[in-house]
């Protein structure tokens, strides 16, 4: 019976996963210095994603919906991207 249970558990939240876009890179400010410790934002559709960026400035944002439009912002300014989640990875780099 908890076999059972179990696996219908781990069937349920395969698609979830699945689905699932991330998005990862680099943020460097005007003069290609790694920005440390800044928030990365993406706004898809009415939901937003986030993360931080280590001390070596990348940042990693998982768990966007797979192929849509996304905006991006950092410490709450927009960039000049307009990004698609895809499918997957996606490896984008922003300019502060």
């Amino acid at each position: 019976m908890e076999k059972r249970i179990l696996f219908l558990i781990l069937f349920l939240l395969t698609p979830v996963t699945a689905y699932a876009a991330d998005i990862s890179g680099f943020v460097r400010n005007a003069k290609d210095k790694p920005v440390p410790g800044a928030k990365v934002e993406y706004k898809c559709g009415e939901k937003t994603y986030s993360g931080k960026t280590n001390k070596y400035g990348r940042y990693r944002v998982t768990g966007l919906p797979k192929v849509t439009w996304c905006s991006a912002k950092v410490n709450g300014k927009e960039v000049s991207k307009k990004i698609n989640s895809g499918s997957g990875s996606k490896e984008v780099d922003l300019r502060i």
